[in-house]
């Protein structure tokens, strides 16, 4: 039994060239100011990043904005926002719309004007007897039937191009009439409606069919005023 202080025993070297060897790792301390040193230079590579792209970013802004900018002004293409040169401007919504100056027709006379006269109600005979009092006075009666149209009015008054001074004539013999414009009737055409009445009396119908009235189709819009010479 041996006392005292003992020497440990000095590990054997391996042999290397045993097949059996396996190389163990070597552990090594990594001082401190070499892991601030190593996070030091990772947070710079990271700034430097960041710098990169944003300044990539802004020159692909910059120079997009150039380039358009350009292609605008040579007129290679049009910006959806860019008012086109030599365009009207547009009007503002909440602007008026310009007067309409609507011509003056002077009814013709009933003497020889040529109606058509149809019933578009279920009264029976309406058409032929209103046509008997047209003839009487002076009109020259086309011809005489019946229309499938519904009219509510007392009495609609449709005239082809040309004939509207023939339609308000017309008009002014029936009471509650309303005229209107209708390229497809072959002559001044009469459609008695649901709220037909009568004629108007001789002394009415002679004083509206000697009174010009506007036109229910010609509205020529006035001129803008012409804008004052500078001075």
């Amino acid at each position: 039994m041996r006392f005292g202080r003992g020497r440990a025993p000095v590990p054997e070297e391996p042999d290397r060239d045993d097949p059996m060897y396996v190389p163990q790792p070597v552990e090594r301390w990594i001082e401190p100011e070499e892991v601030a040193e190593r996070l030091r230079r990772r947070r710079g590579r990271w700034r430097a990043l960041r710098h990169a792209v944003v300044m990539l970013t802004v020159l692909l802004v910059v120079g997009g904005t150039g380039v358009i900018a350009g292609g605008a002004v040579l007129g290679r293409w049009e910006l959806p926002w860019a008012p086109t040169p030599g365009a009207a401007p547009e009007a503002s919504p909440s602007a008026a719309p310009p007067a309409c100056e609507r011509a003056v027709v002077t009814p013709a006379v009933a003497a020889g004007t040529s109606v058509q006269v149809l019933n578009a109600t279920d009264r029976t005979g309406l058409a032929s007897s209103v046509a008997d009092e047209l003839e009487a006075r002076g009109f020259v009666i086309a011809e005489v039937g019946n229309s499938s149209a519904e009219v509510p009015e007392a009495a609609v008054v449709a005239f082809p191009a040309g004939a509207e001074p023939a339609a308000l004539v017309t008009a002014a013999q029936l009471s509650g009439a309303v005229v209107r414009s209708d390229p497809a009737a072959p002559v001044v055409q009469v459609l008695l409606g649901d709220a037909w009445t009568d004629l108007t009396s001789l002394e009415v119908a002679a004083q509206l069919g000697a009174t010009p009235q506007p036109s229910v189709v010609d509205c020529a819009v006035a001129p803008a005023p012409a804008p004052a010479p500078a001075p």
